[in-house]
């Protein structure tokens, strides 16, 4: 069997959501999908530059068609591109073997994975378009309704941001440095999501990487008393040293998500060696591929760093990123981002594939689903299609 061609298309989500396919010479087709966010274009030409290396290929050799990619793209957007090709030759090998990619990656550890909900603010992410608002959007009384109804939903992990630039009171935007008045604001919209919650029910927050060492100490110190899961990349992830700063001088645990920052594990070495985090988020659409991220979560279970999987993708890179965490004995939750896209799950032609908070394994080979053609054709950015 023999790679015949490598193509990307980008669906419109709240996110532009980059779709891999790889067909054989036997008829057989492999999906996968690439973390893109705002940089469609320049991954999707990485793709195209990178397809070249794969043409006639074997897709059984994963691991060294990764290699060879990788050669000369070490960080940036092409290690997204080499994310979404590597999860599409999993998924095209495992329909090939019959297995599903769990198995092939040395089986599960659980039979269903708890998946978490990025909840945003007062009113989930329904386009890229919906960043930002006014400040009816950001009251510590909107962010307490959404949270409340995505906790009926059977969520039992929730995260909401505190990205940099959120409107606080008379719609002034909270910035560092923090004023007095900003760190009550923040302290009293935690308050009132955690009182909105079941005592059971998680919470955690994303702070977006654009706060000062201080800043971000003071605001782990308020939320102390609110036992947060997590408090995400309170600082900017390309210095290792002020993340640390941050871990050690609050009991808030702090997560590193950075991985577009670090997206393989030579970047991501130092921050598990000298532990600056006590949580590690790591993307499989752009961490250099499943089998590279699961070298990663290898590496951090040795420092006993537990793993919550990011992911802001379709279907596709969903079940791909569960089925991985399944393999993962030191994961703790995979994120759900596309809570406000009525359409979601109509891409793919398997249904309720995350019930009350949480994917179950299905024994289906490579990613166990079939992507619905005309729903993916309808979404699909202008001039794209790979059908």
């Amino acid at each position: 069997m023999k790679i015949k061609s490598v193509k990307a298309a980008i669906v419109e989500g709240n996110f532009d959501w980059m779709l891999i396919r790889i067909d054989t010479d036997e008829g057989l087709t492999g999906f996968g999908e690439c973390y893109s966010s705002h940089y469609s274009a320049e991954i999707k030409q990485f793709v195209s530059t990178l397809s070249k290396e794969l043409l006639g290929q074997s897709p059984y050799n994963i691991a060294r068609l990764t290699h060879k990619m990788s050669l000369g793209n070490t960080s940036g957007y092409g290690v997204n591109a080499i994310s979404g090709i590597e999860m599409a030759l999993w998924d095209l090998v495992g329909k090939a073997l019959d297995q599903p990619i769990h198995v092939l990656l040395g089986g599960s550890h659980r039979d269903e994975v708890k998946i978490y909900a990025d909840c945003h603010a007062g009113e989930s992410i329904s386009s890229l378009e919906t960043y930002g608002g006014d400040y009816e959007s950001y009251t510590p009384e909107a962010y307490a309704k959404n949270a409340k109804n995505i906790e009926r939903k059977g969520y039992s992990l929730l995260k909401f941001d505190f990205y940099p630039g959120f409107p606080g009171p008379g719609n002034k935007k909270i910035v560092s440095p923090l004023s007095k008045a900003d760190l009550k604001h923040c302290a009293e919209i935690v308050a009132c999501v955690r009182g909105s919650i079941k005592d059971e029910t998680g919470l955690a927050l994303d702070l977006g990487g654009g706060y000062t060492v201080t800043d971000a100490i003071r605001l782990g110190k308020i939320f102390e008393p609110f036992n947060l899961e997590w408090m995400e990349d309170p600082v900017p992830g390309n210095n290792i040293d002020a993340f640390a700063q941050v871990t050690n001088n609050t009991s808030t645990p702090v997560m590193c998500s950075y991985t577009q920052l670090r997206n393989t594990r030579q970047l991501c070495r130092e921050l598990i060696v000298k532990q600056a985090a006590r949580i590690l988020a790591i993307d499989f659409g752009n961490i250099g591929g499943l089998q590279e991220g699961r070298k990663i979560t290898d590496l951090a279970e040795l420092y006993f760093i537990p793993i919550a999987t990011h992911n802001i993708a379709s279907p596709v890179g969903t079940i791909a990123a569960a089925q991985v965490s399944s393999t993962m004995p030191n994961f703790v939750a995979c994120e759900n981002h596309s809570l406000a896209v009525p359409w979601w799950e109509n891409l793919i032609k398997e249904k309720q594939v995350i019930q009350k908070g949480y994917y179950k394994l299905n024994q289906k080979p490579g990613l166990g689903i079939e992507l619905d053609e005309k729903e993916v054709v309808k979404h699909l950015k202008e001039g794209d299609n790979f059908f």
